[in-house]
């Protein structure tokens, strides 16, 4: 869809003012041909976004000031947690991008028992991570920037996430038109293969129900967004099936 090029600046909106330079700069003066009283939107990853016009457009960079004051977003009603057990590397960044945009809140990304890759070598990929999640939240609009933790293990991961929640799990309970969710709500999904049985009860004794979101076997990356899509999607579902 179509939309104002947005720049993510985490640092401040504060200034009247900036110099936009670097490489996604330079691709919007030369490739997007944004020019002269263009309209561009700074976004800092905690909610706040703020219009600019663009003075000058030159090969090294935008030129922009303050067209408005910043504008605050109130917090998501539902804010999903999801703790994912860490996949295949492509799975998980194809599944981040996209969670981003559905509005994940927050990601604990944990090694499990069939995670492919110890858990440092997710923790290796943090900048690149993080400007997956930056790029993604320009796309959409999200305004808020998700946290991203790594554990070792899922207790580990459970002492900071959410009190209630849900595991998916294809032989679990059916998603019915009864299901309200708000404030954070935790949301677990296994790596390729699944999470073990002695995962899911850890899960399920940790206040996490059993949860279907399809009856056929779904990718990581299919499976993060079905389930985001069901819980952002505010007041579609209140309750499930037993």
């Amino acid at each position: 869809m179509s939309h104002g090029q947005r720049f993510f600046r985490p640092d401040a909106l504060d200034g009247d003012s900036f110099f936009l330079s670097g490489d996604e700069a330079r691709h919007a003066a030369r490739v997007l041909r944004i020019r002269e009283g263009d309209r561009v939107t700074l976004m800092d990853g905690r909610g706040s976004t703020r219009e600019f016009s663009v003075i000058c457009a030159g090969r090294e960079g935008l030129e922009i000031k303050a067209a408005s004051e910043a504008v605050r977003a109130p917090l998501p009603a539902v804010r999903p947690h999801l703790i994912l057990g860490a996949p295949d590397m492509k799975a998980l960044e194809e599944a981040l991008l996209h969670a981003v945009e559905l509005g994940m809140f927050r990601m604990a990304l944990v090694q499990t028992e069939r995670s492919p890759s110890p858990i440092r070598a997710y923790e290796a990929r943090t900048e690149r991570f993080m400007k997956i999640a930056a790029s993604a939240i320009k796309q959409s609009g999200n305004p808020f920037l998700p946290e991203i933790s790594f554990h070792r293990h899922l207790s580990e991961a459970l002492g900071t996430a959410p009190e209630k929640g849900y595991v998916l799990d294809q032989k679990g309970n059916r998603v019915n038109a009864a299901l309200l969710l708000t404030g954070e709500i935790g949301l677990a999904v296994g790596p390729e293969g699944d999470f073990t049985e002695g995962e899911k009860r850890m899960l399920e004794e940790a206040g996490y129900a059993r949860l279907s979101v399809s009856s056929n076997t779904l990718r990581v990356e299919t499976a993060v967004l079905a389930a985001l899509s069901l819980v952002t999607c505010p007041g579609f579902f209140s309750g499930f099936e037993g």
